[in-house]
């Protein structure tokens, strides 16, 4: 048998097949992230977790002790973006920039500048 011997019924049923085939192929990566990616976002949920209890230790101290914390969460910050862009959830499109990440790594970065020279 031949493709041209397909009755329109088996036409339609085969296209199915294959495009279901297809589409699995295109989601599968998606769905499963790479263990690299798991364990890069553990590390950087860690780094963040502790970046946060340095950051009550020192809240009511002076901006000298406050300046190296907010400096190494300025430089969490970077990684974790980086990370997020490359091992973000399935459900969002990877290589996409993660505002609130970038956006707090600003924040840090000027406050730094600006108050600690």
């Amino acid at each position: 048998m031949s493709l041209t011997d397909l009755s329109p019924r088996e036409w339609i049923t085969v296209t199915a097949v294959v495009a279901g085939v297809a589409a699995l192929l295109a989601i599968i990566p998606w769905q499963y992230q790479h263990p690299v990616c798991t364990t890069k976002v553990v590390e950087m949920q860690t780094a963040l977790a502790k970046s946060n209890d340095e950051m009550q230790v020192v809240a009511a101290a002076g901006t000298e002790a406050k300046c190296p914390v907010w400096r190494k969460r300025a430089d969490i910050l970077k990684d974790v973006a980086v990370v997020a862009s490359a091992c973000g959830p399935p459900q969002q499109t990877r290589g996409a920039a993660r505002p609130q990440f970038d956006t707090e790594h600003a924040f840090y970065r000027r406050l730094v500048a600006e108050q600690c020279g």
